[in-house]
């Protein structure tokens, strides 16, 4: 029969493990929420274009600007994912087509390539971000 102090310890750990999965949900969360808000702001700070453009957006993963037909526009990386300083190099691209319209779905898939902004999977120690912006 396992020595009840070693269950303890186990159910302590595990408690522990929730908590702090929960918390960084909720660091997540309130991150995404600081980025949306201050796409928005940024966004509303700029005169809307005179041209034929695809609109400035926040398509709830990037804030993307009033990008040009058949452009394809990068942004960095979002600064609110967890795993951000190993991705703060890479980029999340979308494309604005002929008509003035963002890419629209195809076959069920997003409009926009994150390929540079996902999480390594097979990373065994992943260094979560606690971002500076406040």
């Amino acid at each position: 029969m396992p020595h009840p102090l070693l269950l303890r310890l186990l159910w302590v750990l595990v408690m522990q493990w929730q908590i702090s999965s929960a918390q960084l949900s909720d660091q997540v969360l309130e991150s995404w929420k600081k980025y949306d808000n201050e796409c928005k702001l940024n966004m509303s700070l700029v005169p809307p274009p005179t041209d034929l453009v695809c609109n400035r957006t926040f398509d709830k993963f990037a804030c993307w600007p009033d990008t040009l037909p058949n452009t394809t526009v990068n942004m960095s990386c979002p600064w609110y994912l967890p795993w951000y300083k190993k991705v703060q190099h890479g980029f999340v691209y979308k494309i604005c087509g002929p008509d003035g319209h963002w890419q629209p779905k195809v076959n069920g898939q997003l409009n926009r390539d994150a390929r540079e902004c996902e999480r390594d999977i097979n990373d065994q120690n992943p260094q979560f971000h606690k971002p500076d912006n406040s």
